[in-house]
């Protein structure tokens, strides 16, 4: 019997979970039932406009696509779906300290997350990690960790040009501008 109120039950869990059943400590067990990671739904959906948009601009492709990340799923979808072109594009996730994707956590639940500016990407767990987390190493796609003060400071960026925006949005843009720095890239790149 297992107790769902008491922790979130991660992948590799329920698989071993599946070895004690069926009473093989060394049986090859898959989780088969996840919800909704075939990129078919509304998130899939983007990086199939992403395409449509840049050829209706006429650019074949763009080098990096920058995206909010805080289950995984929106960068877990997009990546997948751009991973398909002969000519993919680079995804850069960015979340916020308090988030399972940060790198310093080497583990699949935080108990006690903290809070963010950015107040969708603090995440204990998430149902994509392994995925994303093996996506990103097969592709070289790359999550960033961005701090409250550079989220906030491009926040003000973002509405001080009057656009209608959230902090989750403004964390992506938090990552293209670190990411840019420490790439040594300049702005005509």
């Amino acid at each position: 019997e297992v107790d769902l109120s008491e922790e979130i039950i991660p992948s590799h869990t329920m698989e071993d979970f599946g070895r004690e059943v069926l009473g093989k400590k060394d049986a090859v067990v898959r989780v088969v039932e996840r919800m909704g990671h075939n990129g078919d739904d509304g998130y899939g959906a983007i990086a199939r406009e992403i395409e449509q948009q840049l050829r209706y601009t006429g650019i074949k492709t763009t080098d990096y696509i920058f995206l909010p990340v805080g289950e995984g799923e929106l960068m877990y979808k997009v990546a997948s779906g751009l991973s398909r072109n002969e000519k993919r594009p680079k995804v850069i996730g960015t979340t916020v300290e308090s988030n399972v994707f940060n790198p310093k956590y080497a583990v699949d639940f935080i108990p006690d997350i903290g809070t963010s500016f950015a107040d969708k990407l603090p995440t204990g767990y998430s149902d994509f990690k392994e995925l994303l987390t093996a996506l990103c190493k097969k592709y070289g796609h790359e999550i960033f960790v961005a701090d409250d003060n550079d989220i906030r400071k491009e926040f003000g960026v973002i509405e001080n040009i009057k656009i209608n925006s959230e902090p989750t949005a403004a964390a992506a843009f938090a990552g293209a501008r670190k990411y840019s720095l420490e790439r040594g890239f300049n702005a005509d790149d």
